[in-house]
């Protein structure tokens, strides 16, 4: 099943943007159980294994968008009525269905079918209200109002700043962009409190649309609330988790009500169509919807440039002219910074930057502007923030390049095809904006308008218990981990048996197909098991091991044997000690165990001690001062494993030889041992996994340090007092 076609179940496989629950669910859910609990397929009941089948229990995304266990990543899940067959259903009910398009998915429902995208949205109008659809709107409309709200918070929050400090930017600057989900979920489960404060309380158009239908244009229809079922046509999977946030339900007469009710990518749209077995471009074109569709008299469709929203070049317009009354003419010059992902602008009065806005897409450029404002140096006003590479034009739910056509091909045709046809208009002179205002929110920043088009954002409180409570429990030797179960779920911890002095727990993971964040979980789960003692959550849940092993070495001391494969019928086993992460040797098809240098006596027999350790000084030229040179991600990971697989010193050139096994060993430091050590490290590659990525200096800088700080946070623990040596020898003298 391909990426776009993935109702009921939804098939994420490559996707950079999309973040859902876990597919091992790892949250209590106020029940008392011990096994494993499994997402099914859509008509099977979730159930624990270990429990009778009347104590079936039934997770819901509410439940996992409360939950810390899942992880920011690409992952198969179940969503329940966020299907196509779930909307054709309601289609056949006592429902009125009302559509809501986002401009996004007619660009590339346009460009898929070579028409315009007024085209496009005339004939999906005839062919949705063909099969019983009441009413198809655009949410550029509802676009507008959330431009609207977010210039006027804006301006609020840059003129409370300059009066209460003096200063441009401060506590409540920079404000972040609130559109895209990806980054919200992010935001409140991976970076919590310190950020929230500065992302728009501004609904996303999805769901200012949403509010309008459901609070005013059902009164204009003859309708209550309940009687609609509203469904959006998104480029983005995480707009389904964004639909079901509790923020977006409200009660009428005892009823839970839903601003969305059901989400539809544009894949999704596509599968309706071709399952209807039409020629699409010969569809007759309807009449537009004009209560909430931005077309003209002249039948001609409005609204802002910019692919992912317009949302900086909007308030960076506004803002000019109600703060310092200047007028911006002509398109805004933005600055590429790293990459064309990462862009700026400034506003220059009387030679001073009074306004600095940034446009950052990418999990890779948000981490640096996250890991700025955490350290307060980050100078920009403003930050238009998507989660998706090239914005909300190449999100996940997007349709996928044609045979021959590259992802950067397609990005290129739907930013052309975006703006043809549309003409550009302001916001502020919408007239369907004016009118919601007259008749239902008042003014911009009322009381109406923060009631129902902003919203609150919520820390996701991380609990170490909470996500080791329902992991499996080995009945043989009460090892914690993943068992062997369910359809695709091919990762496991094998347990260590009843002859603890063995000490090895056996993982294995498929570099080509694998997630990153389930090794990772998996990492965690056997370093708790092997040695609980040595091993403990740090400093804000990070990752800290004794620094450094005991001198002499023994075979029965804690190991892990991490089972690798890959293409070309790569095959490696990597060694990694417990108690310091370090990688001390590997294992092949050509010998049996290659050890680095200086890490003997870890096997009595088969050892084949190799020419170089493993310190970075030795295996990358340059050092530590060049890790942020090594690449990082899947694509890097398998030509890692492909030159340990193919290690033999006996064929071939040994200089040679022994420089491929060094780059082998390297990057798996990089992405195993400093990734589990330090947060940051695995932050700057792990989410996009399959782009090629680097860590920055400055977080390879943490590399070096790394024993140190690990070594002081142990003192602290033992004598509770950095100067633990002192501690030690007053200690001694009182014995």
């Amino acid at each position: 099943m391909s990426s776009s076609r993935f109702s009921p179940v939804l098939q994420a496989s490559d996707l950079n943007d999309f973040i859902a629950p876990s597919q091992d669910c790892i949250i209590s859910l106020n029940k008392n159980t011990s096994s494993s609990r499994r997402l099914q397929n859509k008509q099977k009941e979730t159930t624990v294994s270990s429990k009778p089948p009347e104590d079936a229990v039934k997770i819901s995304l509410k439940d996992c968008l409360a939950c810390s266990g899942c992880i920011t990543s690409a992952e198969t899940v179940m969503l329940e009525k966020q299907s196509l067959g779930d909307f054709i259903d309601r289609i056949n009910s006592d429902k009125a269905v009302i559509v809501s398009v986002s401009p996004q998915s007619r660009a590339s429902l346009a460009a898929f079918f070579g028409l315009s995208q007024s085209q496009v949205l005339r004939k999906l109008t005839a062919l949705l209200k063909s099969i019983g659809v009441k009413a198809v709107f655009d949410t550029s409309s509802s676009r507008d109002l959330s431009l609207i709200e977010a210039c006027n918070e804006f301006v609020s929050r840059y003129q409370k700043n300059q009066s209460s400090s003096g200063q441009e930017a401060g506590a409540n600057l920079p404000m972040i962009s609130s559109a895209c989900p990806g980054w919200i979920c992010y935001a409140e489960k991976t970076l919590g409190s310190y950020i929230l404060p500065y992302i728009s309380s501004v609904k996303s158009p999805q769901q200012a649309i949403g509010a309008a239908i459901k609070h005013h244009v059902v009164e204009k229809l003859g309708l209550k609330p309940d009687d609609v079922y509203h469904v959006t046509v998104m480029p983005c999977y995480d707009k389904k988790l964004e639909a079901v946030r509790d923020d977006f339900t409200f009660s009428v007469d005892g009823k839970e009500v839903t601003e969305v009710d059901s989400v539809l990518t544009t894949g999704e749209v596509l599968d309706l169509i071709q399952s209807k077995s039409i020629d699409f471009k010969t569809v007759e074109e309807s009449s537009l919807d004009r209560l909430l569709t931005n077309v003209d008299e002249e039948g001609h469709l409005y609204g802002v440039s910019g692919g992912s929203g317009g949302y900086a070049e909007t308030v960076f317009r506004y803002a000019a002219h109600v703060i310092y009354k200047r007028e911006i003419e002509g398109p805004l010059d933005f600055r590429i910074l790293r990459n064309s992902d990462f862009r700026e602008i400034t506003l220059e009065v009387e030679g001073k930057p009074v306004l600095k806005f940034a446009l950052c897409y990418g999990f890779r450029n948000l981490q640096n502007i996250v890991r700025k404002i955490k350290m307060g140096k980050c100078e920009y006003h403003f930050i238009e923030v998507m989660a998706c590479p090239s914005g909300c034009l190449n999100g996940g739910g997007q349709l996928k390049p044609v045979q021959g056509q590259s992802a950067k091909e397609l990005i290129q045709q739907l930013e052309s095809v975006y703006t043809q046809d549309i003409s550009i208009s302001d916001p502020f002179n919408n007239p369907i904006a004016k009118k919601l205002y007259d008749e239902w929110l008042g003014q911009p920043g009322s009381e109406n308008a923060k009631k129902y088009l902003h919203t609150e954002y919520h820390p996701v409180v991380k609990s170490v218990a909470s996500q080791l409570q329902n992991w499996y429990l080995c009945p043989c030797c009460s090892a914690v981990g993943v068992p062997v179960a369910g359809e695709g779920w091919s990762l496991a911890l094998t347990c260590i048996g009843r002859d603890h002095t063995k000490r090895v727990v056996n993982l294995k993971f498929d570099v080509l197909n694998g997630r990153i964040e389930d090794l990772y979980d998996m990492l965690k789960v056997a370093l708790w098991e092997a040695q609980p003692q040595t091993f403990q959550l740090g400093v804000e849940g990070h990752l800290v091991l004794a620094p450094q092993r005991r001198n002499k070495k023994s075979p029965s001391d804690p190991m892990i044997h991490l089972q690798l494969t890959g293409e070309y019928e790569d095959e490696a086993t990597i060694f990694i000690t417990v108690d310091d992460l370090s990688i001390c040797g590997f294992a092949n098809k050509t010998v049996d165990k290659f050890i680095l240098e200086g890490q003997n006596n870890f096997f009595p027999d088969g050892e084949h001690i190799l020419s170089f350790g493993r310190e970075y000084s030795e295996l990358i030229r340059g050092g530590i001062g060049r890790l942020h040179t090594v690449p990082l991600g899947r694509r890097s990971m398998l030509h890692g494993l492909h030159a340990l697989s193919w290690h033999n010193p006996e064929v071939g050139d040994l200089e040679i030889v022994n420089s491929q096994a060094k780059l082998g060993v390297c990057r798996f430091a990089m992405m195993v041992s400093e990734s589990l050590r330090l947060t940051p490290i695995r932050d700057s590659f792990a989410p996009l996994f399959d782009l090629e990525n680097f860590a920055s200096p400055e977080d390879c800088e943490l590399v070096q340090s790394w024993g140190d700080i690990s070594k002081e946070l142990l003192k602290w623990k033992a004598f509770h007092s950095w100067d633990a040596v002192n501690k030690k020898a007053e200690k001694d003298q009182h014995l």
